[in-house]
């Protein structure tokens, strides 16, 4: 089987950024950033990433990312396709279902989630694949066929392992979705996911609080090439 690695590039302008289909090949995206990849024609899915393929996704952002069609970031096959840990999605928008997320399949980790929008239906995202460890911010409607555990929801999602509580990010105004101090989601994680590297339980969230070395934990800034039409 084939390995496709993208890694540290920044997507921009595109109708589409990536498209990946085939059952023999593997993609994994890593580091990565999409911004302001947005359709105005046609419907398409998965506006910034659409995964008919196997796919990893870690380490990335999407950031105001959307127009027509399902899936404003990221679009999937409903089966077990795409992985995605460690990303934040922020102001995605999508005119059908999924602001963020539409028919993701695989398991969605440690991610988080802010001022995601849809006219139709699943405000953050609407998918298959299991949920743990996010945060769900700056909601406008209450997440739709999905299930998420050792979460924040901001609107609430029924479960004794979800919270409803504010994440206390550093600087929510200013776009640092970091954890502060005080943030409930510190330690709060699904006890059998693997620690945080810190060495504590595992945090909710895109970004661990470091509590060797507090608001110096991980954070996904990175210098990269551009990629634009």
């Amino acid at each position: 089987e084939d390995v496709i690695v993208i890694e540290g590039l920044q997507f921009t302008n595109h109708r589409q950024a990536i498209y990946s289909s085939g059952s023999s090949n593997q993609v994994m995206v890593r580091n990565c950033i999409f911004y302001k990849n947005q359709n105005n024609g046609g419907r398409i899915d998965g506006i910034a990433i659409m995964a008919y393929s196997e796919m990893i996704i870690e380490g990335c952002k999407f950031i105001e990312n959307g127009g027509v069609g399902n899936g404003g970031a990221v679009g999937g096959d409903s089966t077990d396709s795409p992985i995605i840990n460690n990303s934040i999605f922020i102001n995605n928008f999508a005119t059908g279902w999924g602001g963020a997320l539409y028919r993701v399949g695989g398991q969605v980790s440690n991610c988080t989630f802010v001022g995601n929008t849809t006219v139709e239906l699943g405000d953050d995202i609407a998918i298959t694949g299991n949920i743990k460890n996010c945060i769900f911010w700056d909601m406008r409607a209450p997440l739709v066929h999905a299930t998420p555990t050792y979460s924040i929801v901001q609107l609430g999602v029924e479960g004794s392992t979800n919270i409803d509580s504010d994440p206390l990010f550093v600087d929510l105004a200013n776009g640092d979705h970091r954890l502060s101090a005080g943030s409930p989601a510190i330690d709060a994680g699904d006890p059998t996911s693997p620690k945080d590297p810190d060495g504590t339980r595992a945090d909710i969230g895109a970004y661990y609080y470091n509590s060797s070395s507090p608001q110096k934990g991980a954070i996904l800034t990175v210098n990269v090439p551009e990629v634009v039409f």
